[in-house]
């Protein structure tokens, strides 16, 4: 009885060596060292836009179906570029894409109409001075 307990046990160990060897996984990409640097680029954006003496900041007016996003107003309205990502994780088909353009106030409007109730990621990727920014909002839409 012990030997095939024994002789069952050696089986499955041969088993998952064979199963474990016909099976490949590759941890690095073919391209590691491009996204690496996309990735630190990326990283440098966000420590930028946390380091401003005057953060992004955003509202939702739920009654009028508007995003009021405020640019740092230490900023020149017109030296302000970028776009606005609306991403649904739920639905990539509803995702949509907005340029930056700021009033006088540095402020950009959106309007929330036409836009599905929901869960939203709002990332903002932007451009002053010749240097890039990033910060990202969560929004529920009703």
């Amino acid at each position: 009885m012990i030997a095939l307990i024994y002789g069952i046990f050696v089986l499955i160990l041969i088993g998952f060596v064979i199963f474990s060897s016909l099976n490949t996984v590759d941890l690095v990409s073919d391209d590691y060292y491009q996204k690496e640097i996309a990735y630190q680029n990326q990283i440098e954006r966000i420590r930028r836009s946390k380091n401003l003496s005057q953060p992004l900041s955003w509202q939702y007016d739920r009654e009028k179906e508007l995003i009021i996003i405020q640019f740092p107003d230490t900023l020149m309205f017109n030296d302000i570029t970028g776009r606005i990502h609306f991403f649904r994780p739920s639905d990539a088909g509803q995702d949509r894409i907005e340029p930056i353009q700021t009033d006088s106030d540095n402020r950009q409007i959106i309007s929330t109409k036409g836009i599905k109730i929901g869960f939203w990621r709002v990332k903002i990727t932007w451009q002053y001075d010749n240097r890039e920014y990033y910060d990202e909002l969560v929004i529920y839409i009703k």
